[in-house]
């Protein structure tokens, strides 16, 4: 059946549309506009300081190498006085180096102090090594030395046949070129990694630096830097996950990566706050239309008002109050011929009444024809389960009252009880639905795959699991085919794994482990959930299915858990589950803990 509207309410929604849409269109245009005008000035200034840092950052090279060259060239003849001066003028220059053709330290220089000696042996080291074997120069990655607590890098190259030269660079005038250039929310915007991804400077965060943190698992290097856009505007996830926007380009010579970033948020602060004041002021031209369409609507429409509301007197045998004129000949006619046809139609009304009065008759003999079902057996079961919960909930109340007769019922006892009250309220609910699904005889038997099963479980648990940081290990396989009751094969899972769950949350350890395992053993479907909780005591473990017995305090266990998971699989699955204590080793360690083993029969096929 198709919507139906009033031709008012029609052309006053035309009369709108014709006249916001334009003013919708421009206005969306404008904002489009104004943004693509931002980013294109954000790019422009991001690529102006890209182009200096890399310049500045070339530069830092360049003067090095230089350096380099000047003790090459100079240290024959000025030894150890030209590295002394060396090392005071320049300050980016921590330490200079020189040993022999065996590694063996020779001389050296250095503006900290440092526990090196000549003689020390530096024949092990990267630097020393690739020159030795032949390479005329080197720069090294960013590495730790004995020669500063700092992160350094250091640039090597052979003085002669017999000497080589190693300047040791402070990474520090790095991350004072980074420096220089700060966001207006106080953000160093530059960031410097090698060649390797590894950070040279992060002003905001130097621990990076001596933690050698790499950018290789960033956002930023995943989506843009291994597509190759570089000195192209992107827009990538930062730290805490906040979208920053810039440009990344490479350094010509060490090919250094140079990120320029902002915080997209605070870059597009002022012009979000225009675009509020250009959206009110869109909302207020719009309103402004909208209020002039009404008034043009009601001019046009007020006749077709008057032929409404005749309709309706005479729909209603309001003959006195019929208006016979409108400006209009086709609307007093439209009028006149209603008045026709309302006089037939009441001839025919008493009638109509007739029929409707033996309708009424029969429908009062539709009313009122079903009761309740009988509860039975579940109502027995449920008031059996329910004991001990409501001893608890008693328990808890009446512990309440005498403490707050006494005075000594403190907010912490107070919270504690409520939860326990809440906790075991909660389980009765839970209970109703448990009997309810496990009692009623509609349940079919079905043939299912076993892991398909355990995924499903695996997805219930998921939030369980990743909350209390277990570590669950799967050796599932596939096509392992049971006939049974999927639901509450899965409600034994749950039991089994809260079990172990509630113990494995109290253990200090890092490592909380639960393996779970499935395969075929003499036409049988095993099932293997083994925890490294520490095992279940010896005098504990026969009675581990029997009812009602629990090791939990009474607020947290009624010790049905297990004994329904045994009830379900060997009466309901013609299975049977045993538990045991068992040591194993994973990953070259220890460990101890309770290995539960259900046995199904297969399928056959």
């Amino acid at each position: 059946m198709k919507n139906k509207y009033s031709l008012k309410s029609k052309i006053l929604l035309y009369l709108i549309l014709f006249t916001t849409i334009p003013l919708l269109i421009s206005s969306s245009t404008i904002l489009y506009q104004m943004y693509k005008s931002k980013k294109k000035s954000i790019y422009t200034k991001h690529s102006q300081i890209l182009q200096r840092v890399s310049e500045e950052s070339n530069a830092i090279v360049t003067d090095i190498e230089y350096l380099a060259k000047y003790v090459k060239d100079k240290y024959p003849i000025k030894k150890h006085n030209l590295l002394t001066g060396l090392v005071r003028v320049q300050k980016n220059i921590s330490t200079i180096l020189i040993l022999n053709n065996d590694g063996i330290l020779i001389d050296f220089a250095s503006n900290i102090k440092t526990n090196i000696f000549k003689g020390y042996d530096y024949s092990n080291t990267k630097y020393y090594s690739t020159i030795k074997n032949g390479k005329k120069d080197y720069w090294s990655d960013v590495y730790l030395s004995n020669i500063s607590p700092k992160p350094s890098i250091s640039y090597s190259l052979r003085i002669d046949k017999k000497r080589i030269a190693i300047l040791i660079i402070d990474l520090s005038i790095l991350d004072d070129l980074a420096r220089k250039f700060k966001s207006g929310d106080n953000s160093t915007m530059v960031r410097i990694m090698d060649k390797d991804g590894v950070f040279l400077a992060h002003p905001d965060h130097p621990e990076f630096i001596s933690q050698r943190k790499k950018i290789t698992n960033s956002n930023i290097y995943k989506k843009y830097m291994v597509q190759g856009n570089s000195n192209k505007q992107i827009m990538f996830q930062g730290i805490d996950n906040i979208t920053n926007i810039g440009i990344y380009g490479v350094t010509e010579k060490l090919k250094w990566s140079i990120i320029i970033k902002e915080r997209d948020a605070y870059i597009f602060d002022t012009f979000n706050n225009l675009l509020l004041y250009i959206t009110l002021f869109i909302i207020f031209l719009i309103s402004i239309s909208i209020y002039f369409s009404i008034r043009l609507s009601k001019s046009i429409l007020k006749p077709l008002d008057i032929v409404s509301k005749n309709m309706d007197n005479l729909a209603h045998n309001k003959d006195s109050n019929i208006q016979n004129s409108t400006n209009y000949i086709e609307l007093d006619n439209l009028v006149s011929n209603f008045k026709l046809m309302q006089k037939k139609i009441k001839k025919r009304e008493s009638k109509v009444k007739e029929e409707i009065e033996k309708n009424k008759q029969k429908d009062k003999q539709l009313f009122e024809q079903s009761k309740m079902a009988s509860m039975g057996e579940m109502i027995g079961n449920i008031a059996h389960q329910w004991r001990q919960p409501l001893s608890v909930i008693s328990t808890s109340a009446t512990g309440m009252q005498l403490q707050k007769e006494y005075g000594i019922l403190t907010d912490e006892k107070f919270n504690n009880s409520c939860e326990s009250i809440n906790t075991q309220a909660q389980y009765l609910s839970k209970t109703i639905d448990d009997f309810k699904n496990f009692i009623k005889g509609e349940r079919k038997l079905e043939t299912f795959n076993l892991k398909d099963n355990i995924d499903s479980f695996l997805n219930l648990i998921g939030p369980t699991v990743k909350q209390y940081n277990l570590n669950v290990i799967l050796d599932i396989k596939d096509d392992i085919k049971i006939k049974g009751y999927p639901n509450e094969l899965q409600q034994c899972f749950i039991n089994i794994f809260n079990n172990a769950k509630d113990i494995l949350i109290d253990k200090k350890e890092d490592d909380k482990y639960l393996f779970i395992s499935t395969y075929i053993k003499t036409n049988s479907a095993i099932i293997e959930f083994k925890d490294n909780a520490g095992g279940i005591a010896l005098d504990i473990l026969p009675k581990i299915f029997e009812p009602y017995f629990t090791t939990k305090h009474q607020s947290q266990g009624t010790g049905l858990g297990l004994h329904m998971t045994y009830s379900l699989i060997t009466d309901g699955m013609k299975g049977s589950i045993v538990t045991n204590n068992i040591e194993y080793e994973y990953k070259n360690n220890s460990y101890k803990g309770a290995i539960f083993t259900i046995t199904l029969p297969l399928i056959q096929i």
